[in-house]
């Protein structure tokens, strides 16, 4: 279901959705995508299993919702890391839709204090271990996640990194391949150690340090002639 077509549902309509979505959300970090049944949702959201799936049409779209959902919570919720978020569901929207203007330095650190500021949340790392715990069984749900997540992101900064290079500022030959490269470079190693328990959600003055030395590197790699 599109956003306008949620638009168009009756406030009470709006409500019950929510409600689903809210359900699915705790019962697919708690208890795993594999595990979770409609049933099971419908239940904890106070809703007949009908109306769950006059919303969803199965499983598999109710986690991509979930998915966008949790995008958007995450992107307004680190508001110490994030600074404003726009109000969009997909991930690349959330963490790109207000970069400032700028030297590119500026802006590949605003945008990469944003990234590593969003996936290191708690909230955010329970989701990425149940798509990496349940995707063996579930391929469809690493595409999900992938469509829902990193997708739209890589896109985004890729058609931003092209402009960087018409201008003549930076000296790209793949730009999506250097959206993937300068997103590793921001996650890792920080949000591995997170995911393996090592560690805890970096504080603001660790977000800052680990992004200024990426972009560096970054620039290097990339710098115009």
């Amino acid at each position: 279901m599109s956003a306008i077509e949620v638009q168009d549902l009756s406030p009470r309509s709006q409500e019950k959705r929510r409600a689903i979505i809210d359900a699915a959300q705790a019962l697919f970090l708690d208890s795993g995508f594999g595990a979770t049944s409609m049933d099971a949702v419908a239940e904890k959201a106070g809703v007949s299993k009908r109306t769950v799936y006059s919303h969803f049409d199965s499983k598999e779209s109710l986690f991509g919702s979930v998915m966008s959902s949790m995008c958007t919570m995450l992107g307004g919720g680190a508001s110490e890391y994030l600074g404003p978020a726009a109000e969009e569901t997909q991930a690349g929207k959330v963490i790109l839709g207000d970069l400032p203007e700028g030297d590119v330095r500026h802006v590949m650190h605003t945008l990469g204090c944003r990234f590593l500021g969003l996936v290191t949340q708690p909230e955010a790392i329970a989701l990425f271990r149940v798509v990496i715990a349940e995707s063996g069984r579930f391929p469809e749900l690493g595409d999900e996640f992938y469509r829902n997540g990193a997708e739209p992101l890589v896109q985004s900064l890729a058609q931003y990194l092209s402009l960087q290079v018409e201008c003549g500022k930076l000296a790209i030959d793949d730009p999506c391949y250097a959206a993937h490269r300068f997103l590793s470079m921001v996650k890792e190693p920080i949000h591995m150690y997170i995911l393996l328990g090592q560690a805890k959600t970096p504080t603001e003055a660790d977000v800052e340090e680990a992004v200024a030395s990426s972009v560096s590197a970054f620039l290097k790699i990339y710098a115009a002639d």
